[in-house]
């Protein structure tokens, strides 16, 4: 940092910082007055999903009507100068862990790449150990299969609803209809023992080199005596309390995802509402809710047989935009999306009411954000999407991309003022800590975030700054707050397009990822994948004639009629530079094409009016992109960094596990090709694919494949430390494959009797032995192998089917006619050679379409 203070004298010439305002005026008014020293504060986070920062009313007015969002950005602080990353997943892991997504293990939407590594402490474990009550409503994206979920990794309640908005809830491990959510309330009923789940999982990776994080804490113990009386039934009682619903799930079902906003923040309020009752009777336990709307993302929908992408909202919000002059001729994918956001509003609006209305906005901060920029369908306008001009829209690392709004309201925070220091979506969490007091050698891996508490609570910091600050008749205090080192601070953002579904690094000897190879090197690395674009905006340059619309691509290369230019698409160099971008004060480098914008006030326009001369540019480019390169070592001198999953069978009372094909460590390469979802391949005998997986209970598991073949095919799985597959003396099973040409379903191939894994390192490997089409692909999408545990109870208590496939006696068995509807409307593939049990159904409800970003991937999108 300190080269890029040295070179700051140079930027001197581009103009001097602009005087006060003679307008100026002291601090902003504070509605709600600080909390006392030693007062915990709630916290509410907010993460909605696809909204850019021309979706919401005040920067869009004329088009978008979010008028409660609007009145909540004006009562509280405003942060203009807030990142995020490019896409949903990455953003996600951020949010959590406070730590720059790479180093998390997190690297795409997809292809096992959407996962945190276990050794990551999240917010919840983090304000959980610190004595909040957690819990989590809406959208997950860092993996939902076991050990992966909120209630595995500190959240005391959690609910994902399904991708499919008209299919089961998953709550705390336990799938239930959505039209018991209202009645049940947020965390109600008996789930999957979540505590057991999280002490399972030991944390080896060692925090500042000195301390091991482990599950085990004291929050888990709690949690752990306050479900004993329930987790004995949690899974007989769930499941027949499924079934006896199931019925009801294909009644009205554009009505059922319409209301999935509406359900979602059914549960918040409830869990407020305990909350209150709780506190009238002495409690002082605050809490920390994170809620995630799937607003405004796209939902996959299957059309007369086509899959569309939709955004739902009920049809009042749809009226007067398909109804009014001024929305006439605008596309009707973008009148979706300002419907839903008038609907997500007035969703929030709820909330904004409850806390005042029951008096705990006194004490609780609301911040509210999104995931990433806007996602545009192709024919959507972006002049009226994005009316602020920003180049580049969702997945990239222009500021269409990845500038994003955070508002913030709370106990001492200054209300009607936009404050634009650079923060970042990993500032959240270590923010929330010291809001709360929580000591900073709580268990967690370093954080990348910083604390923006003296942006938010002037009155508490120390800093000569706070007493100084002004706040001009706009309301804007610019960084007058901040501290020096936020105003020297870098922030580095990273593309997905150069990291592809099929990117698996070599391991090494001990079977850990080597860090020294050159798909992980900075300037020769990477594998660029099917969203690699950049192309700037254009603007007709002929009048008259179809030429100006008219485009052609040839391989890598695309033809522009407008201007007759020819883009390649592909990225001119090797390396991750090509997706790297970095800002530096108001300056924007971006290391796709080396150049250097400078942002003045609130435009963060990148266009040749805000380049910076090529001189200045020359130095700033040359600093910044050394430090990225600084930056990339950092990530990779990260211990889980760029590591694919472990997979945990028997975790907890958790009868089914999913290891998701796609998250394979190793493959054959060429012959086996990972997918967004999925696998394909596997054209010659030996041709393999292997996972880590830890198995945490011994049993015996069924095992069954989910699929689409071109040709009948048989298959080696073993299970055993890696020494033990090679010589041949782990335990495995050898099963002959149907071809499954039409038509994904699973195929059980047996059971494997299984040793818990204790201290060892153990994998799973699937082997091609032979097929009936030597050397062309068995597989054209192998998307799942699922685990169940064939329980050692009697069978009165109906846990799961005997090693004969039959449904046992207590089990309420879907009937055939109801299994194809929950196939069919949710998108679930079942077995297609064993009678399926209701806990394998509800408990492992695994999706193909579940994966984000598989629109260029046809093998991704079977029939079910």
């Amino acid at each position: 940092m300190a080269t890029l203070i040295a070179f700051a004298a140079v930027l001197v010439s581009l103009g001097a910082a602009c005087a006060a305002d003679p307008a100026a005026v002291r601090l902003g008014q504070v509605p709600i007055p600080a909390l006392p020293a030693g007062q915990k504060p709630n916290f509410i986070v907010i993460l909605t999903d696809d909204q850019g920062w021309d979706d919401i009313g005040l920067h869009n007015p004329d088009y978008v009507n979010t008028p409660n969002l609007d009145r909540f950005i004006k009562g509280g602080t405003f942060f203009s100068n807030f990142y995020v990353t490019p896409q949903c997943a990455q953003t996600r892991a951020a949010l959590m862990t406070g730590r720059q997504y790479p180093r998390t293990g997190t690297m795409l939407v997809h292809a096992g790449w959407d996962f945190m590594n276990t050794a990551e402490a999240t917010a919840g474990e983090v304000m959980s150990a610190a004595g909040y009550r957690t819990a989590q409503f809406g959208k997950w994206h860092n993996r939902e299969v076991a050990g992966y979920e909120p209630w595995s990794v500190g959240f005391h309640e959690g609910e994902l609803p399904a991708a499919n908005k008209d299919c089961p809830v998953n709550r705390n491990g336990v799938y239930v209809l959505p039209d018991s959510i209202s009645e049940a309330g947020a965390g109600a009923g008996a789930g999957v023992d979540a505590a057991a789940s999280r002490s399972s999982i030991s944390r080896s990776t060692s925090v500042n080199r000195k301390s091991s994080i482990t599950r085990s804490s004291s929050t888990t113990r709690s949690t752990a005596a306050s479900r004993t009386s329930s987790t004995s039934s949690s899974t007989n009682s769930s499941s027949s309390m499924a079934i006896a619903s199931v019925n009801k799930l294909f009644k009205g079902d554009m009505a059922a995802r319409e209301q999935t906003e509406i359900k979602m923040m059914d549960g918040v309020l409830k869990l407020l509402g305990k909350h209150s009752a709780a506190a009238a009777q002495g409690s002082k336990q605050p809490f920390f809710i994170y809620h995630a709307p799937h607003a405004i993302h796209v939902t996959p929908v299957r059309l007369d047989g086509k899959f569309k992408k939709v955004r739902f909202s009920p049809p009042e919000f749809k009226v007067k935009y398909h109804s009014e002059p001024k929305y006439k001729g605008i596309s009707e994918n973008t009148l979706d999306a300002w419907a839903m956001l008038e609907y997500l509003d007035s969703v929030l609006g709820r909330l904004f009411k409850h806390l005042k209305d029951t008096g705990l906005d006194k004490n609780t901060y609301v911040m509210i954000m999104s995931d990433n920029g806007s996602f545009l369908m192709p024919d959507e306008p972006k002049k009226k999407r994005m009316p602020s001009r920003l180049t580049g829209t969702k997945s990239e690392v222009f500021e269409g991309g990845v500038r994003n709004f955070l508002a913030v309201q709370g106990p001492g925070v200054q209300a009607g003022v936009t404050d634009s220091t650079l923060l970042d979506i990993t500032d959240i969490l270590p923010t929330m800590a010291d809001l709360a007091g929580i000591s900073s050698s709580s268990k967690h891996l370093p954080w990348d975030g910083r604390s923006f508490k003296n942006l938010l609570v002037p009155s508490s910091s120390s800093s000569s700054s706070s007493s100084s600050a002004v706040v001009t008749a706009g309301g804007s205090r610019g960084t007058s707050l901040a501290t020096k080192e936020q105003q020297e601070r870098v922030l580095f953002l990273l593309g997905p397009q150069c990291w592809d579904a099929n990117a698996v690094p070599l391991l090494t000897a001990d079977r850990e990822v080597d860090k020294r190879q050159t798909l992980l090197d900075y300037d020769r690395g990477g594998m660029p994948n099917h969203i690699w674009k950049w192309l700037p905006s254009l603007k007709p340059s002929k009048p008259a004639g179809f030429e100006a619309c008219v485009g052609a691509r040839y391989k890598e290369y695309k033809w522009v009629g407008v201007n007759n230019k020819v883009y390649s698409l592909k990225p001119s160099k090797p390396g991750f530079e090509a997706c790297v971008g970095a800002r530096y004060k108001e300056f924007k480098w971006v290391g796709v094409n080396n150049k250097v914008y400078r942002f003045d006030d609130e435009s963060h326009l990148e266009n040749e009016q805000t380049e910076v001369p090529p001189a200045i540019a020359a130095a700033i480019s040359s600093k910044l992109s050394d430090a990225a390169r600084s930056w990339w070592k950092s990530m990779l001198a990260e211990p889980h960094s760029f590591n694919k999953p472990t997979f945990y069978l028997g975790l907890g009372s958790s009868l089914a596990s999913n290891v998701l094909a796609a998250g394979a460590h190793e493959r054959t390469p060429g012959n086996v090709t990972l997918l967004a979802m999925g696998a394909s391949g596997f054209s010659s005998p030996g041709d393999r694919m292997c996972y880590k997986v830890q198995v945490m209970t011994a049993g015996t598991y069924d095992v069954t494949l989910m699929y689409t073949s071109r040709a009948a095919a048989a298959v080696k799985l073993s299970f055993g430390t890696y020494q033990a597959i090679r010589s041949g003396a782990a335990a495995s099973i050898t099963a002959q494959l149907p071809r499954q040409a039409s038509k994904m379903e699973g195929f059980s191939v047996g059971s494997l009797t299984l040793p818990a894994s204790g201290t060892k390192k153990t994998e799973l490997c699937l082997e091609l032995a032979s097929s009936s089409s030597p050397g062309s692909p068995a597989f054209s999408s192998l998307a799942n192998i699922r685990f169940t545990r064939i329980a050692q109870t009697p069978a009165s208590q109906g846990q799961l089917r005997g090693g004969s496939g039959a449904s046992s006696a207590g089990a309420a068995a879907l009937d055939s006619a109801t299994l194809e509807a929950l196939r069919a409307k949710c998108n679930w593939v079942g077995s297609v050679n064993v009678a399926e049990d209701v806990d394998a159904v509800m408990e492992s409800m695994f999706s193909p379409y579940d994966a984000e970003d598989t629109d260029s991937c046809a093998e991704c999108q079977p029939q079910l």
